[in-house]
């Protein structure tokens, strides 16, 4: 498991911002800041308002970290989804252009 205390540290560091003013977001202090960036694992709730101090989406990160053999990522999952959603338009023009074709056999007959 990465160490979230470091992680933390280098979204810190990435938005160029202090730990002092991170705290003040939150409603913690710069020890208490201090003090998280020194732990390998935070609580849920710490993580969700760091995601939200920092923009940062920790527990996307930690899932991306798993890496679990035959699961799919979020960035995999998104991709799927704009596929199904490219695919089911494309169904709905074959659906249409089938009707039509239909309704031509219909007025031969």
């Amino acid at each position: 498991m990465p160490h979230l205390g470091q992680v933390l540290q280098q979204q810190i560091d990435k938005a160029k911002t202090t730990r002092a003013s991170i705290g003040r977001l939150m409603g913690k202090s710069g020890v208490s800041m201090q003090a998280y960036t020194q732990q390998a694992s935070l609580q849920s709730r710490i993580l969700w308002d760091l995601s939200k101090a920092l923009d940062f989406d920790f527990f996307e990160y930690l899932s991306h970290q798993l890496n679990l053999k035959g699961k799919p990522t979020s960035v995999a999952l998104a991709e799927t989804n704009v596929q199904v959603a490219v695919l089911s338009e494309r169904v709905k023009d074959l659906e249409k252009e089938l009707a039509i074709y239909k309704e031509i056999l219909k007025v031969k007959v």
